[in-house]
């Protein structure tokens, strides 16, 4: 979700760096129980483009409510966490004001966001 959330907001550096972490952790990453993210890493750097996988992601972030405990982690269990939907804003790029790119972000900002998800704030 960090690397959808700064392709969309157009963070080309913070967006490269999170792809490479994501593509370097691909074969550390497993799961026994069909996933809709780990069934696809054989997609490569196109994850990021697949509009079905967004389509996917925000409608289980529309129907977090109804979804099975067995089918997570989801999208929004992990940062955005509900409060944005970087998904619908690369499938729609005037979809959520909060993402048109009206204000730059400083490069520390990306920092900060990466701690706070990793942090025991979380």
């Amino acid at each position: 979700m960090l690397t959808l959330t700064a392709r969309a907001l157009r963070m080309d550096g913070p967006y490269s760096q999170l792809k490479s972490w994501f593509l370097d952790d691909i074969q550390l990453l497993s799961e026994n129980r069909q996933h809709f993210l780990i069934d696809r890493m054989s997609a490569g750097p196109s994850l990021f483009d697949d509009k079905v996988l967004l389509n996917e992601i925000s409608e289980m972030r529309q129907a977090y409510d109804t979804l099975s405990d067995d089918g997570g982690p989801y999208p929004n269990e992990v940062f955005p966490w509900d409060h944005a939907a970087p998904e619908r804003e690369l499938l729609a790029a005037d979809s959520d004001p909060a993402f048109r790119n009206e204000h730059v972000l400083d490069v520390h900002v990306g920092g900060i966001l990466v701690d706070l998800a990793s942090s025991d704030f979380a």
